[in-house]
């Protein structure tokens, strides 16, 4: 395996819960998904329950990132898709309608 290339298993309750986060899902929304109770998808996020593939295989689905980019700790990927796809939206919208969403934006960092 190449140097810097190998696998963050101790990373991953860490990684699986900032996939959540970035998603913008709730641990309730994850365990109705998975049909599995919230308590366990904390002890997932928390390291204290193995995790198994259908857990990595539900992050990688929701995510858009494949199982080794989470297996090997890459998220990056998440900020770029993220930011294509808002550069698309944006794109799509008026002039208005930016300056409406700039001035929410400032409304929110106060």
């Amino acid at each position: 395996m190449e140097v810097g290339k190998e696998l963050e298993l101790e990373r991953l309750p860490e990684i699986i819960k900032r996939i959540r986060l970035n998603t913008g899902k709730t641990q309730i929304q994850v365990a109705e998904d998975l049909h599995c109770t919230p308590g366990y998808v904390s002890n997932v996020e928390n390291g204290r329950t193995a995790i198994s593939i259908r857990i990595v295989s539900y992050y990688a689905k929701i995510s858009g990132l494949t199982i080794d980019d989470i297996l090997k700790g890459r998220l990056d990927s998440i900020n770029k898709q993220k930011g294509s796809r808002i550069n698309e939206m944006l794109s799509l919208m008026s002039v208005d309608d930016k300056e409406r969403l700039l001035a929410t934006i400032q409304l929110w960092r106060r």
